[in-house]
C-alpha cells in the first residue's frame, strides 16, 4: 500500500484528480507517506497521540475529519446533460 502507484491507479480508475483524494489511516507509512507521494491528501488517525511528526497532518477523532474533508478541492468537471445548474 504505500507504493505510490497503488494510489494512481485508484484515481485513475475513479476518474478523479489524485489532488481531489482523501485517505484516512492509522499507520505513518502505509496511510500518510504513499497516498502524499501520489498526490493525494492524507490525514493520520493518531487517537493514541503517538505520532509526534509536526509535518503529518493528524487527528485524534474521526469527529475532526469532516472540515478536513469538506476542504478536499473538488473538480466538479464539465457540465452533462441532466445535470442541475
Amino acid at each position: 500500500k504505500p507504493d505510490r502507484q497503488f494510489f494512481r491507479i485508484i484515481s485513475q480508475e475513479l476518474r478523479v484528480k489524485p489532488a481531489e483524494c482523501l485517505m484516512v489511516g492509522d499507520d505513518p507509512v502505509n496511510d500518510y507517506a504513499g497516498p502524499q507521494q501520489a498526490g493525494w491528501n492524507a490525514v493520520l488517525i493518531d487517537r493514541q497521540r503517538r505520532c509526534h511528526d509536526q509535518s503529518i497532518r493528524r487527528i485524534t477523532s474521526l469527529a475532526e475529519l469532516m472540515p478536513l474533508a469538506a476542504a478536499v478541492p473538488v473538480d466538479p468537471g464539465p457540465a452533462r446533460p441532466g445535470d442541475r445548474q
